[in-house]
């Protein structure tokens, strides 16, 4: 059931941008490879057998999936 890892995160970014009417989104071409990466990050953590490596990539998994949010709801700069 490790290969869930690679659909959450990428569903969740799917959800934000597509599904929900109240969430203004921004920068999908950015987002989605993120959220993509964060997803790979996160099966890797779960197919490693060491501890310390396992740490390492999930909580990699997690700065990308928080940049990715980041990323994806940080207002655009005003040009006026």
């Amino acid at each position: 059931m490790d290969w869930l890892a690679l659909l959450v995160v990428p569903a969740i970014w799917a959800l934000a941008v597509f599904a929900s009417p109240f969430v203004r989104v921004r920068r999908h071409s950015v987002s989605l490879p993120l959220s993509i990466i964060a997803g790979l990050l996160g099966f890797a953590s779960l197919r490693v057998a060491s501890e310390q490596i396992f740490a390492a990539l999930f909580v990699s998994a997690g700065l990308v999936t928080a940049a990715m949010f980041v990323v994806m709801f940080w207002p655009e700069r005003r040009t006026s």
